[in-house]
């Protein structure tokens, strides 16, 4: 169990190996969404949320020495990679077969989410589809020790998968967001029951920040109050100087109960849930299955990267907003999947290759995993490669990698470029 107030008490700085991340899709676009256990994700090192305040130096002309700034709308980007965690317990196609926070990545990326439950294709299960435009928005948290952040309105720009022939099979993703709220720790010692508000010591109001979810914690730093309950936040209101205001998630006042820090202290904290769960079973790219027009089957593939990319405009543009307005974003460019191949010449791969100058499109259907049990599936049934070079190297195999690849749809409004599923 975390203990709040030992990470209070102790004079340690933070520490990345704390982080955790959550993310939960919203109900309202730009309005923070309480995770809860079934959120959290498992990431890689490196995953930030990069949020700052933009400014220029004043052209005000006032002789050699700076006077003030212009400030620029806030910006907020994020990035993390994942593994292809599948749950190989439950049924394909189920709620829990992924994690609930992949797909709702998965949602935003492509538009549409649905199960294929029946029909001539053995690769059934959950599958997404870019015929519907996205609109999901959600919120991103990324919990450390000494403090979290807690993103809002975000939804996902790009996912970029890499299937290596030796290594680890992952997804880039990458997306923007409204804002973030940056919440620590702080104490109280007073008997805030009966109220709206808690009091914490002299200088701490200045961990919170309006609009933040918090939770209140007992004494032994690791007991919630009954205010704040494992799935319910409350809401920072307002601060004034050391008493923050604090409300319920839909915006109604609240009356504290279990908030008495009188006799022993209480913690106002950044919430995260209490006990995260997650899939833990990477499918890695030592089992799998390319099937690519014009070579044999299971030709020898060194890596294939497919690149998804939204290409939403931003809508940083509105005047009296300081962030990202209104709906947050407009699809406004094509979606589009970029195919890298790189592959082993040898005798059949000199007849595709005479296929590539003479612009034959090709059908890619990649499967990570067991092809005959649970898996992860790409199909690209028509992609195009611009001519390669083919450099020699001092020795050993000629690897040609087929870069640039652009994976289109068969027929118009058929939106099947590129096709994602698990099985």
């Amino acid at each position: 169990m975390k203990d709040y107030a030992a990470i209070y008490d102790s004079e340690n700085d933070a520490s990345s190996l704390e982080q955790k991340w959550y993310l939960k899709q919203e109900s309202v676009r730009g309005v923070l969404a309480v995770p809860t256990d079934t959120d959290y994700f498992y990431a890689l090192e490196g995953g930030t949320i990069d949020y700052s305040q933009p400014f220029d130096e004043s052209p005000q002309r006032s002789g050699r020495h700076l006077n003030n700034i212009v400030k620029s709308k806030k910006t907020l980007s994020w990035g993390f990679q994942t593994f292809i965690n599948i749950d190989e317990a439950v049924s394909p196609g189920g709620p829990t077969e992924i994690d609930q926070a992949v797909r709702t990545l998965w949602t935003s990326l492509m538009g549409r989410e649905y199960v294929r439950v029946s029909g001539p294709d053995p690769f059934d299960g959950l599958e997404y589809s870019n015929n519907v435009a996205p609109s999901t928005s959600f919120s991103l948290f990324s919990v450390v020790d000494k403090f979290a952040q807690q993103s809002r309105g975000n939804f996902v720009q790009s996912g970029n998968f890499s299937f290596p022939g030796d290594g680890q099979a992952q997804i880039d993703w990458a997306g923007n967001g409204k804002d973030a709220l940056t919440i620590g720790l702080a104490k109280s010692v007073i008997d805030n029951n009966a109220g709206t508000t808690v009091t914490v010591g002299v200088g701490e109001g200045r961990q919170m920040k309006p609009l933040g979810l918090v939770m209140i914690i007992k004494a032994d730093g690791v007991t919630r109050s009954t205010d704040s309950l494992n799935g319910t936040a409350l809401v920072v209101k307002s601060i004034a100087g050391d008493v923050i205001t604090l409300e319920d998630t839909g915006g109604s006042p609240l009356t504290l109960a279990d908030a008495d820090g009188s006799g022993t202290p209480v913690y106002l904290v950044y919430y995260e849930p209490e006990n995260p769960i997650a899939i833990d079973n990477p499918i890695v790219g030592l089992r799998g299955q390319f099937i690519i027009d014009g070579l044999p089957p299971q030709s020898c593939v060194r890596s294939l990267t497919v690149n998804m990319t939204n290409g939403h405009e931003l809508i940083d543009y509105c005047a009296g907003e300081d962030s990202l307005g209104d709906s947050l974003f407009v699809p406004g460019d094509r979606f589009r999947a970029d195919v890298e191949l790189t592959l082993n010449m040898n005798t059949p791969l000199v007849a595709f290759f005479r296929d590539v100058e003479e612009f034959v499109f090709k059908d890619i259907d990649s499967a990570l995993g067991d092809v005959l049990g649970r898996h992860f599936r790409i199909l690209l049934p028509r992609v195009i490669f611009p001519v390669p070079p083919i450099p020699v190297p001092g020795s050993g195999s000629i690897p040609v990698t087929f870069a640039g690849g652009k994976a289109l749809q068969t027929a118009l409004g058929a939106a099947d470029e590129c096709q994602p599923s698990f099985r």
